[in-house]
């Protein structure tokens, strides 16, 4: 059975008789196989691949992200006589260990600050949730608020631990519990019971933790987002100053940065690095934060409209009918995203002439090797042949990239299913 038969058979499979399904597979010499290339389908994460081209080609791998702490008067006798000023440069990779690094080094010069802290949030716009994720998603980790200044993606971790029969659970809030509220409505049965559910009320940094957990059960660990995690950030920040003997007088207020005393920065690690995630991991926040980075470099706005203006313009550079596309984020997580197999394709094989396409390529997860596809396609002919992005929504799955043949020609290839 030839190739092409062989697809054919795969898609008579009557769990996809009711699905849209585009495929296009093609060498730089001829079309292998195609089927509704030229539809438009809903690309889930396949839209990273558009992403991850346009951030190494506008910023360039060695691109680094800044976190930037001032003081708007000197620092004198160990007191500072006015604000401790955060110019925030949208990372979402800082960390809890990062943000204490910078705590200890100013507290080996800052004992007080008087007036309190100041938000420099003017990198990117208010608009921290896209307007096209669907509500049910904003409850969970795959969806963050795209704040410029974060901790861990603007994630918290609610870890949950059974303490005696019939009593509730203990749970632990990481990084810390202020700002937080935990609304505990499970209890502790015997045995290994895993039946806890974790809900967030919409809008709110309040959980509902239900259920049973079991005494045999270790631990259960739930991430979920927070709202405005800028100032969930901002009072860990305090709570590290207290922690190392810095007080603290005032408010958390936010403004744009004019002058100042530069006390301490951070600096992200280099986009060839963040790439290798954004890519292998598939991760939603850095592709929503690179995309508003963007706008913010090229077009002097940190939104998702600049932000997607500079990549369209991009996509259009390497000769893509970006007519033919809808693209609303960064990240794929809309299901209004709009995309054709034949559009992919072009993509791929004109990104090959880019001078930092080894970044790229390097960067898509290898079949039955890592990333995504760590556990796909194990033991077969493809592994370790197919470098490619997954994509995957509600009954949405795709997987686009690159295939090395058994010739060693390359070849061209996406499928998606709707």
């Amino acid at each position: 059975m030839g190739f092409k038969n062989e697809i054919d058979e795969i898609i008579k499979t009557p769990s996809l008789k009711n699905a849209h399904i585009g495929v296009l597979v093609e060498t730089d010499e001829k079309i292998i196989y195609e089927l509704n290339s030229e539809d438009l389908f809903i690309p889930a994460s396949n839209l990273k691949l558009f992403t991850s081209a346009t951030i190494l080609n506008i910023l360039q791998p060695n691109f680094r992200i800044e976190t930037w702490f001032f003081g708007t008067t000197r620092v004198r006798g160990g007191e500072l006589n006015g604000s401790l000023v955060i110019r925030a440069g949208g990372d979402p990779t800082f960390s809890r260990t990062r943000l204490e690094k910078i705590v200890t080094g100013l507290s080996k010069k800052l004992r007080k600050v008087n007036e309190g802290v100041i938000l420099d949030l003017s990198v990117f716009d208010k608009e921290y949730v896209n307007p096209y994720w669907e509500k049910e998603d904003l409850e969970h980790s795959y969806a963050p608020r795209i704040v410029p200044f974060t901790l861990e993606r603007g994630l918290i971790k609610i870890k949950v631990y059974p303490t005696e029969l019939g009593l509730k659970p203990r749970i632990i809030v990481e990084p810390f519990n202020g700002y937080i509220k935990i609304e505990n409505n499970a209890r502790t049965v015997s045995g290994k019971v895993n039946q806890i559910s974790v809900e967030k009320k919409p809008g709110e940094n309040s959980f509902v933790v239900k259920g049973e957990i079991g005494l045999e059960v270790e631990e259960l660990v739930f991430e979920k987002p927070i709202e405005e995690p800028h100032l969930y950030a901002t009072e860990y920040l305090k709570h590290l100053m207290v922690k190392h003997g810095i007080k603290v007088k005032g408010e958390v207020r936010e403004g744009v940065f004019e002058d100042g005393v530069l006390l301490a920065m951070d600096i992200s690690r280099p986009l060839s690095d963040l790439n290798k995630i954004l890519l292998k991991f598939s991760d939603n926040a850095l592709a929503e934060y690179f995309t508003k980075i963007l706008g913010y470099y090229e077009l002097g706005e940190g939104s998702w409209i600049k932000g997607l203006k500079v990549m369209r313009s991009y996509l259009k550079q390497l000769g893509i009918d970006v007519t033919k596309l809808k693209i609303v984020d960064g990240s794929g997580l809309s299901r209004a995203n709009r995309v054709t197999p034949r559009i992919i394709v072009d993509f791929l094989k004109r990104f090959q002439r880019n001078r930092f396409f080894k970044y790229f390529y390097t960067a898509l997860p290898v079949a039955g090797i890592d990333g995504t596809l760590r556990d796909r396609m194990k033991n077969t002919i493809a592994e370790g042949r197919i470098r490619a992005k997954t994509g995957t929504l509600r009954d949405v799955v795709a997987l686009s990239g690159y295939a090395t043949c058994l010739s060693g020609k390359k070849a061209f290839f996406s499928i998606i299913i709707n």
